[in-house]
């Protein structure tokens, strides 16, 4: 039997030299019966000893699966990188070129055919540069030495390419058995909005700094933004506003800039008003130097809360000025309606003896008149009268300043009569 065979075997091989057990040896693959049960794998060993052969078989399937398996993922992994958009490029111990995906042959225009004999990492580089798809440099076989090292370096090795208008991230990453696996992702479309928002950033800025007002923007309980104005008027320190102070440390260093220090909490009232609550409010507050400005808080849309403030010293001051001008043309419209009054008054009373006077003159109480006396007797009367309205008509204006007019309808054209009737013994004199 099998068993007996096997130990006859063994003793044999105790009586014989080993050499000449060795030369007889035979190992094959291929199972010495059929294998014992469907999908099973079986490696078999053969040693031949005269008269007597004896030999033993190996269940190889979990390694089947196991090589299976690998290969299956190895399979899904390089479907996967071809659905990458950055490109992928693998190379062998050997340095040759064993895998790449579909984003790796269009951004550096290799055809399949020139691929499929697996060329080595220079001739990869060099086709690369054909194509125009490498960065400019002086010395092209140092550049090229220089990153063939890439397959013995210690860790993974990252560099910008810009070539043209296109800028790429390439990541070399050594493999254990010593290959190498390159990752080249195409930044382009980044570094573009990286621009824009930079340029958009410098529009920003120099936007804030040309306007009038002092500009500040809060968020997230800190100074967020602010522009020239806004240093300049409460003169803070650079390193103070670059740290981005809280609201509470802001309202405590400008504090005693102000004529009263707690007028400062304002700031933060209306920063929290905008910010939380959205709604706009302003306020004023004045400087200890004397400098006037008015603040305004807005809401606006991300949730933080702009701050401006407009200087309004120069009006204050122009309304200081005409309100004292107003004070002093008032003081001098009273001292002229006095004067007015008082010489109004002054006027009457030797304008009555005047009167007098020329009645008694006029009536003959002093001697009958000549033709011309007569004449000129009633010519001052007529003066006299005329003088005396004018000066009741000014008593009368005088009195009434600083009172409420009268406001009444008037018949225009009875006004217009009268005036013609006043002024008719002038016209007709003329």
């Amino acid at each position: 039997d099998t068993r007996s065979s096997i130990a006859r075997c063994a003793s044999a091989k105790r009586l014989r030299p080993p050499r000449a057990c060795s030369r007889s040896s035979i190992s094959t693959a291929k199972p010495a019966t059929p294998p014992v049960g469907k999908g099973t794998s079986w490696s078999r060993s053969m040693r031949r000893v005269p008269p007597i052969v004896a030999g033993f078989a190996v269940d190889i399937e979990d390694l089947e699966q196991a090589r299976g398996g690998l290969k299956r993922f190895a399979d899904a992994q390089r479907a996967m990188l071809d659905r990458v958009s950055a490109g992928v490029a693998q190379f062998g111990s050997d340095r040759s070129l064993i895998f790449c995906n579909q984003p790796f042959r269009r951004m550096f225009a290799m055809k399949n055919e020139w691929l499929a004999d697996r060329p080595e990492f220079d001739r990869v580089i060099e086709r690369m540069r054909e194509a125009k798809r490498l960065p400019e440099t002086r010395d092209f076989p140092a550049w090229k030495a220089e990153r063939r090292e890439w397959f013995t370096a210690p860790e993974a090795v990252e560099e910008n390419w810009h070539v043209g208008a296109t800028h790429l991230r390439v990541v070399a990453q050594p493999m254990p058995e010593g290959g190498l696996l390159l990752l080249f992702e195409d930044r382009t479309q980044q570094f573009e909005l990286q621009r824009e928002h930079g340029e958009m950033q410098q529009v920003r800025t120099a936007t804030l700094d040309s306007l009038a007002e002092a500009v500040a923007v809060f968020g997230k309980g800190r100074l967020q933004l602010w522009n020239r104005k806004f240093r300049q008027v409460w003169a803070f320190e650079d390193a103070f506003l670059d740290g981005h102070p809280q609201i509470l440390a802001l309202v405590k260093a400008a504090g005693p800039k102000l004529t009263n220090p707690a007028k400062a909490e304002v700031i933060g009232d209306l920063v929290r008003l905008a910010a939380q609550d959205r709604q706009q409010r302003g306020a004023s507050i004045v400087f200890a130097d004397g400098r006037n400005f008015d603040l305004s808080a807005v809401p606006l849309p991300d949730g933080n809360a702009l701050v401006t403030m407009l200087d309004t010293t120069d009006q204050h001051r122009v309304e200081r000025a005409l309100r004292d001008r107003n004070e002093a043309l008032e003081a001098a419209d009273r001292v002229k309606t006095a004067f007015v009054a008082n010489m109004s008054y002054e006027l009457r009373t030797p304008l009555t003896s005047i009167k007098g006077f020329a009645e008694m003159l006029h009536g003959g109480f002093a001697g009958k008149l000549s033709d011309s006396g007569t004449e000129y007797s009633e010519a001052i009367l007529v003066s006299v009268e005329r003088l005396g309205a004018l000066i009741d008509d000014v008593l009368d204006l005088t009195q009434s300043e600083g009172a409420p007019l009268d406001k009444r309808p008037v018949d225009i054209e009875m006004i217009a009569q009268g005036a013609a009737e006043a002024i008719a013994p002038l016209a007709k004199e003329k």
